[in-house]
């Protein structure tokens, strides 16, 4: 649903290969790229995650924001050239 509302197409996903997202939206812009390749690990890598999450959205452990009550499609929309 989501990837509709924002015209990405949906990562392809077997259950036993990595289900990576698409560089490219649905009209073919580029909407994302990977930066690092941080390896393969056997668990998830919490306290790299949350360090890096710190050092990249600081808002996001900051004070608690209010949350917009508007539908998502909302954001959708405005987001579409």
């Amino acid at each position: 649903m989501t990837c509709r509302l924002f015209g990405i197409t949906p990562p392809d996903f077997d259950g036993w290969s990595d289900g990576l997202p698409h560089p490219y939206d649905a009209r073919g812009r580029q909407h994302m790229e990977f930066l690092r390749f941080y390896g393969e690990f056997v668990d998830l890598p919490y306290r790299m995650v949350i360090e890096g999450l710190r050092a990249e959205h600081p808002l996001l452990f900051g004070e608690p924001r209010p949350v917009l009550a508007r539908p998502l499609a909302v954001d959708a929309a405005a987001g579409r050239d």
